[in-house]
């Protein structure tokens, strides 16, 4: 029988109490899980990066929407 932990507990021994160093860290992880679902989804579908962006139309040139889902799930591209 395999043994489970309580996601309170987990949490706990984690949290070393940085409140506003995850904050400012959560918008960056977030950016990236979606660019990952992006990319995985574009995979899926079997389009190109082109193909990609023609059917989800213009994008702001220097925005932080300007890396490709891929580069983005590479770690490539851009500044963090």
């Amino acid at each position: 029988m395999s043994e489970f932990h309580n996601w309170d507990d987990i949490r706990a021994e984690l949290d070393d109490g940085e409140r506003d160093a995850l904050a400012a860290e959560r918008p960056g992880t977030e950016a990236w899980v979606s660019a990952f679902h992006l990319a995985e989804e574009r995979s899926r579908l079997g389009l190109t990066e082109p193909q990609r962006a023609h059917l989800m139309g213009p994008r702001r040139a220097g925005s932080a929407g300007s890396r490709t889902a891929t580069e983005t799930k590479s770690g490539r591209g851009g500044a963090s």
